[in-house]
């Protein structure tokens, strides 16, 4: 057995005798005293010795006992080892670390999901659909997938909303869902942008902008009457024809304004105006139509108000309006309901007009 094998002395038969002994002799002795001073001590001090010499004699034993002293002494006190002095500052350099290293696993993590690949396609309408579009997707699954477009572009026939998983590239195909809509004229001349939003796999949100060019438009339009023509040519190209325009709404009011005539109001500086109002658009609608001085010096003298102005329409209104107005113009705004009774408002000028005024007969 080497020197460093060795059993500590008071783990030797010879290191126990010579402390138990030490612990006996100790114990006797005070335990005499005791016995012959019983009678001059009270029983308190006989009793707070006992207990001294015990805890005296545990202590002994614990520090010189291994089992004993790893029960009392170490295992107890083993979470002081693991304590750390630190400050606010070296707390706050461990966080960041382990916020930098959590996020590139998360970086790590996303770069592995395989992203959707996306296309509009206006091909296979289906039984001569001129109206049927598809959302194709060549890439990882994709849910939550909603489409909107600008609609001086395109016309969406209501919300474009696919809330269920599509999409793995299953052996390089494509999935694809239909939806319904149809380019205006300016998307058929430059073709439409649409926005494309969608979760992946992680549930994390992403965005593209997809572009349906216009010779794809063309070519779609061309493949619903092909195919409308193969099934049936009275029926089917009929059906290709009417589907080819979606239905768009009316369009909004060109409003045209100006003063007929003026005269000079009696002993004032103001002047009494009438003032036409006209829509030039035939197939707008224009519904409650209102108009209101935007200047306070001026005031408009009837009701100014039309129940309807739909289509090329004309109404008048009297004003009252200064001086000033005369010589440099003034401003009005005129409100309505479109065809969805929706209010709208609009501000225009009227004037300048001092060659139409008249002076007022007294």
């Amino acid at each position: 057995m080497g020197e460093s094998d060795k059993a500590p002395w008071v783990q030797t038969v010879t290191g126990v005798v010579a402390v138990n002994g030490v612990i006996a002799a100790v114990v006797g002795a005070i335990t005499t005293a005791i016995i012959n001073n019983a009678s001059k001590l009270p029983w308190i001090a006989i009793s707070a010795v006992g207990v001294g010499v015990a805890i005296g004699a545990f202590l002994v034993l614990s520090v010189v006992q291994k089992k004993l002293r790893a029960a009392v002494w170490k295992r107890p006190f083993r979470w002081v080892t693991g304590l750390r002095v630190t400050t606010r500052a070296r707390r706050k350099v461990i966080e960041d670390r382990g916020y930098e290293k959590r996020s590139s696993e998360l970086a790590v993590e996303r770069a592995a999901v395989m992203q959707p690949v996306w296309r509009v396609s206006a091909r296979d309408r289906l039984n001569g659909q001129n109206n049927l579009y598809w959302l194709e997707n060549r890439g990882g699954e994709a849910s939550d997938v909603r489409l909107t477009a600008d609609p001086a572009q395109f016309m969406l026939n209501g919300e474009v909303h696919f809330p269920n998983p599509f999409g793995a590239q299953r052996n390089g195909l494509s999935e694809g869902q239909p939806f319904f809509g149809g380019p205006t004229e300016a998307g058929q001349a430059d073709g439409v942008i649409f926005h494309v939003s969608w979760r992946d796999r992680s549930k994390d949100e992403h965005s593209v902008v997809v572009t349906l060019p216009s010779s794809e438009i063309l070519a779609g339009t061309s493949d619903a009457i092909d195919e409308a023509r193969d099934q049936g040519w009275k029926e089917g190209y009929k059906a290709a024809v009417d589907a080819r325009t979606p239905d768009l709404p009316p369009p909004l009011p060109r409003w045209r304004i100006h003063v007929e005539a003026a005269t000079w109001h009696p002993f004032s500086d103001t002047a009494v105006v009438r003032v036409v109002l006209r829509n030039s658009v035939a197939e707008s609608v224009a519904r409650g139509v209102r108009v209101e001085m935007l200047d306070a010096s001026n005031s408009i003298t009837d009701a100014g108000y039309w129940a309807d102005m739909s289509g090329q329409s004309k109404n008048y209104f009297d004003a009252l309006v200064d001086h000033w107005s005369v010589e440099n113009g003034f401003f009005i705004e005129i409100s309505w309901h479109d065809h969805e009774s929706v209010p709208k408002h609009v501000p225009a000028s009227v004037g300048p007009f001092p060659s139409q005024v008249k002076d007022a007969p007294f």
